[in-house]
C-alpha cells in the first residue's frame, strides 16, 4: 500500500480505459463485470488479498464521514457503493482462507480495516440516507467479519474495540428502525466491552444511547439515570461539547415526557445543550433537534407563536444541514410538528410535503411512520371539514398497520390479531396502539358523515382489539409479577389474605342460606357478622404490631454491602438503596390499603346493625374487590381460595369482568330464574351456585365444559375467547337452556353462531358490565347482548 502501487493503479486505469474496458461516468470508473468476474478467477489467493488490500486503502483515503459534521454526509454517500462492495469481497475472501499461509498479518488488517469501514458506512446510511436495512445489513455483514478465528498475529485491544464500535452502532441503527429490544441488547454487548478494555469515553457514548433507548420505551427515570452517568462520564473525561450537548438535549426530553413535565427543568437543559452546540462550526442537526424540543416547551406552555418560530428555524437549519430538496426523517418530524401549531387551512400542506418525503425515505413501501402521517392528515382533513378525505386517510392508514402486524393477508385482519393475541403471539405494542387509534377515528368519522351501521361494527371491531390487547397485557404483568419479583416480604399479607377469605367464605354461606331458607337469613346474617367482626380486630391488632416492630420488620434490616463505582459503571449501591426505599414505600401502602379494609368491614357491619341494610352483602364483597386491587398494584398474586394447597391459584380469569346487578335482575325478569352461573370465580359469582375455573370458596363445581348442561337453565357469561365453544356447547345439548351474555360485537366469528341457537336477545347498554379484573375498566364502556338459547328437546 505504499506510492507505487497506487502508480500501478493509476497506470492500469489508463490501459483500461484505451481499450474500453473501463467506462467512466461522472468521474467514476467501472470495470466490465464479465471482464472483473474473469480477473479474480485467475488470481491467486494472496493476489487476491493483496488486490483487496489495495482497494480497501483506496475507499479508506476517500471516506471522510463525520456524523457531527453534514458537510460531510455528501461525499460519504458517494462512496457508500464502494465501501459495500469491499466488505461482500472481504467475507468471501475471509470464508477462503483456510490454510492460506504467511497471510495472517495481512488477513487481520483487512478484517479491523474493512469492518471499520462498513461500521462507519453504516452510520452514514442510516443518519444520512435514512436507509435503516442496509445499514443493518452492512453491521451483519462487519459482525461476521470480526467473528472470523483468523491465525496469530491480530491485535486482541483493536479487534475488541472494533467490535464494540459494530455493536453499538447496531444498537443505534436498530433503535432507528423502532426495535428497542434488539437495540438494548447490542448496547448492552458493546458497554460490556467497552468496560472490559477500560474504553471510558466508549462506555459514556454507550451509556447515552442506552438511556435515549429507555426514553423510547417511555422508561423517565431509567433513562434520566442513565444520561446522567454518560454527562457525568464526559465531563471527567473533558471530551469536547458534542456528546455533552447531545446528552443535555437527552435529559432535556426525559424531563419534557416526565408525568408532571418538568418545563423550567426541560428548558434550562435545552438552552445550556444550545450554547454547547453554538460552539461547534458543525453542529447544525443538533442544533436544529434542541429547536424542536424548545418548541414542544414553548407548545405546552400555550406560547404558539414562539414554538412556530423555533421550529421554522429547525427547519432551515435541517435544510442547510441535508441540503435542500433532500428527504430526511428530521425535516419530515419537524413538518409534522408544523403541521400540529398550523391553522387548519394550512396543516395538509405540511404533512402531505411529510408524507411524500417519508415515502421516499422508506422505498414507498409500508413503514409505522408512513401510517403515523396518513392518520395524522386524516385528523387533519377532519379539522378543515372534508370528512370523506379524511375516512379514505383513515381506511389508508388501518390496510398499512394490519399489513404491517399480519405476515400474510387475512380476510378479517381484526379477528386474525385477536386470535394471535389470545395465542399470546407477540405483536408489536406500539404498532397496535397506532392500529386501535385508527380504528377509533374510523369510527368517528363515519358516525360524522351519517354511516351509522359501518360506525357500529368499526367500534365492536374496536373494542374486541382493545380487550384482547389488555388481556394480553395482564398475563404479561402476572408472569413478570410472579417469576422475576417476588411478593414483598410483609408481615401482612398472609393476615389480610386470611382474613379475606374469612370474609368471602362467610359472605358465600350467607348467600347460600338466604336462597334454601330465608326464614333463617337473619340470624345467619348476625353469625356472619360475628365471624367478620373478629377477623377485622385480629388484622388490625397483626397491623398494630407491624407498626411498633418499625422498619426492622421489613426485609430483615439488610445491609448495603459498600462498593467503588466508577465511570463505565456500578451502580448496585443506588439501585440497593432504590430497592429498600421502595419496599418501605410498599409497605406504607400495603398497610394504608389493609386499614382501610377494616375500616370499611367495620362501618359495614355497623351499618347494617342500625338498619338492616339489604347491601351489607354487595359492601362487603367490593371491600374485598378493592383489597385484591390494592394487592395486585404492589405484585402480589391474591386467591379466592381457601386451602393452602390452592394458593397460587389467581382469583379471576385474566380480563374477568361481570353483569351489573340491575342488568342481571333485568335478565331473570325475561328470562326466567337461572339454575347455575357457569362461568364465575369468587369474584364473579352472581348466583348462590355457580361453577368456577379453579376451585373456590362456595363454588359447586370445576370447569363448566366439564359439567352436565342437560336440564340446566345457565346464565353463561364467558371470557371472550370461550363463547365460539360455548356456542358448540349449547349446540350439542338440546336439554339445555342458557343466556349467554356477551360484548355485541357483530363482526366477530362466534356472534353468527349464537345469533343462529337464540330464540330471542336482548341488547344491553353501556354501563351494564361491572370490571373486576385488572385492565378490565374498558368494559363499562361495551355495549352488550344476551343470547338466550331456549332447550330444543321438547
Amino acid at each position: 500500500l505504499d506510492e507505487a502501487v497506487e502508480a500501478s493503479a493509476d497506470q492500469a486505469w489508463l490501459r483500461l480505459k484505451k481499450f474500453c474496458l473501463l467506462a467512466v461516468r461522472q468521474r467514476t470508473g467501472s470495470i466490465h463485470r464479465l471482464l472483473g468476474q474473469s480477473l479474480r478467477g485467475r488470481m491467486r489467493w494472496a493476489d487476491a488479498a493483496h488486490a483487496l488490500g489495495v482497494c480497501a486503502w483506496a475507499v479508506e483515503h476517500t471516506w471522510a464521514f463525520d456524523a457531527s459534521d453534514t458537510s460531510s454526509w455528501r461525499a460519504a454517500t458517494d462512496a457508500i457503493e464502494h465501501v459495500q462492495s469491499v466488505g461482500k469481497h472481504a467475507r468471501h475472501l475471509l470464508d477462503t482462507a483456510d490454510g492460506v499461509e504467511g497471510t495472517a498479518a495481512l488477513l487481520s488488517e483487512l478484517q479491523l480495516r474493512v469492518a471499520s469501514l462498513l461500521t462507519q458506512g453504516a452510520a452514514c446510511m442510516s443518519m444520512a440516507l435514512s436507509q435503516f436495512e442496509r445499514a443493518r445489513e452492512a453491521l451483519e455483514a462487519a459482525l461476521t467479519i470480526l467473528g472470523h478465528d483468523l491465525p496469530a498475529g491480530r491485535d486482541a485491544g483493536r479487534l475488541a474495540a472494533c467490535r464494540a464500535a459494530a455493536l453499538h452502532t447496531a444498537g443505534q441503527v436498530a433503535r432507528y428502525r423502532g426495535a428497542l429490544g434488539e437495540a438494548g441488547a447490542q448496547l448492552e454487548r458493546a458497554l460490556a466491552l467497552r468496560r472490559a478494555s477500560g474504553d471510558h469515553a466508549g462506555c459514556a457514548a454507550t451509556l447515552h444511547e442506552l438511556g435515549v433507548v429507555a426514553l423510547r420505551r417511555a422508561d423517565w427515570c431509567v433513562a434520566t439515570r442513565l444520561l446522567r452517568r454518560s454527562l457525568d462520564a464526559q465531563r471527567a473525561l473533558g471530551r469536547g461539547t458534542r456528546g455533552e450537548a447531545a446528552t443535555l438535549h437527552q435529559l432535556a426530553v426525559a424531563a419534557l415526557s416526565s408525568r408532571p413535565a418538568r418545563l423550567e427543568e426541560a428548558e434550562g437543559l435545552l438552552r445550556e445543550a444550545l450554547a454547547l452546540e453554538a460552539k461547534g462550526a458543525h453542529a447544525l442537526g443538533g442544533r436544529a433537534a434542541t429547536l424542536q424540543q424548545l418548541a414542544r416547551v414553548a407548545e405546552r406552555r400555550g406560547n404558539a407563536a414562539a414554538a412556530l418560530a423555533h421550529l421554522r428555524d429547525a427547519l432551515e437549519l435541517h435544510a442547510r444541514a441535508y441540503g435542500e430538496g433532500v428527504p430526511h426523517v428530521n425535516k419530515a418530524s419537524v413538518l409534522s410538528q408544523l403541521a400540529n401549531l398550523a391553522a387548519p387551512a394550512e396543516a395538509p400542506g405540511f404533512l402531505h410535503e411529510a408524507l411524500a418525503m417519508r415515502r421516499l425515505i422508506y422505498g414507498g413501501g409500508d413503514h409505522a411512520e408512513v401510517a403515523f402521517n396518513l392518520g395524522k392528515l386524516g385528523e387533519a382533513e377532519r379539522a378543515r371539514g372534508c370528512l370523506p378525505a379524511a375516512r379514505e386517510y383513515f381506511a389508508e392508514q388501518r390496510a398499512m398497520l394490519e399489513r404491517l402486524l399480519l405476515p400474510e393477508q387475512e380476510p378479517e385482519p381484526i379477528q386474525a390479531l385477536v386470535r394471535m393475541l389470545g395465542a399470546g403471539v407477540p405483536l408489536g405494542g406500539r404498532t397496535l396502539a397506532q392500529l386501535l387509534h385508527a380504528l377509533r377515528w374510523q369510527r368517528t368519522s363515519a358516525r360524522e358523515t351519517g354511516d351509522m351501521a359501518a360506525a357500529v361494527e368499526l367500534g365492536a371491531e374496536a373494542q374486541q382489539l382493545q380487550h384482547a390487547m389488555q388481556v394480553q397485557a395482564a398475563e404479561a404483568d402476572a408472569t413478570s409479577q410472579s417469576a422475576p419479583r417476588p411478593a414483598p416480604a410483609s408481615p401482612l399479607l398472609e393476615p389480610a389474605c386470611a382474613c379475606r377469605d374469612t370474609v368471602r367464605s362467610a359472605l358465600l354461606e350467607l348467600k347460600q342460606r338466604r336462597a334454601t331458607d330465608a326464614a333463617t337469613a337473619a340470624a345467619a346474617a348476625r353469625a356472619c357478622l360475628g365471624r367478620i367482626a373478629a377477623a377485622a380486630e385480629t388484622l388490625s391488632a397483626v397491623v398494630g404490631e407491624a407498626v411498633a416492630a418499625g422498619p426492622a420488620a421489613i426485609g430483615g434490616g439488610r445491609e448495603v454491602e459498600a462498593r467503588a463505582d466508577s465511570i463505565c459503571g456500578g451502580e448496585e449501591e443506588e439501585e440497593e438503596e432504590e430497592e429498600e426505599r421502595a419496599e418501605g414505600a410498599t409497605e406504607s401502602r400495603l398497610r394504608a390499603a389493609v386499614l382501610e379494609f377494616v375500616a370499611e368491614l367495620r362501618a359495614a357491619a355497623s351499618g347494617w346493625l342500625v338498619d338492616g341494610s339489604d347491601t351489607l352483602e354487595r359492601r362487603l364483597f367490593g371491600a374485598c374487590d378493592v383489597l385484591r386491587a390494592r394487592l395486585r398494584e404492589e405484585g402480589v398474586v391474591l386467591t379466592d381460595v381457601v386451602d393452602d394447597s390452592s394458593r397460587a391459584e389467581a382469583i379471576t380469569e385474566q380480563g374477568d369482568y361481570m353483569l351489573s346487578a340491575a342488568s342481571l335482575a333485568q335478565l331473570q325478569r325475561a328470562f326466567g330464574a337461572f339454575t347455575v352461573d357457569a362461568f364465575a370465580s369468587g369474584a364473579t359469582a352472581q348466583l348462590p351456585r355457580f361453577w368456577s375455573s379453579h376451585a373456590a370458596a362456595g363454588g359447586a363445581a370445576v370447569d363448566a365444559f366439564a359439567q352436565e348442561w342437560a336440564g340446566e337453565h345457565l346464565l353463561a357469561h364467558a371470557p371472550v375467547h370461550l363463547l365460539g365453544t360455548v356456542a358448540d356447547k349449547l349446540r350439542a345439548t338440546p336439554a339445555a337452556s342458557a343466556v349467554v351474555v356477551a360484548p355485541h360485537w357483530t363482526g366477530a366469528p362466534w356472534f353468527k353462531q349464537l345469533q343462529e341457537l337464540a330464540q330471542d336477545s336482548i341488547l344491553l347498554p353501556a354501563g351494564s358490565l361491572r370490571a373486576v379484573a385488572a385492565r378490565t375498566a374498558h368494559v363499562r364502556s361495551w355495549r352488550a347482548i344476551a343470547f338466550h338459547v331456549a332447550r330444543r328437546d321438547k
